[in-house]
């Protein structure tokens, strides 16, 4: 999705050289764009705070009672 969103935007910039009205697409797919990057970023962010909070409960010293 992320993309094919760039692709939309590369070809926006290209109409829009030529086409003044096309600029109000070429903002949008813009902020589209950055929207995706930002919550593929958070996503990406909130999956690795996920593996270190599984690692710290593996090795809790709560879950090492057994020995």
């Amino acid at each position: 999705n992320l993309q094919q969103v760039g692709g939309l935007l590369k070809a926006a910039d290209l109409q829009c050289k030529t086409v003044w009205p096309k600029l109000d697409v070429k903002d949008q797919l813009r902020v589209n764009l950055i929207t995706l990057q930002t919550r593929l970023q958070n996503l990406e962010l909130r999956y690795e705070q996920g593996l270190q909070a599984l690692k710290f409960a593996m090795v809790s010293p709560r879950n090492l009672s057994w020995c």
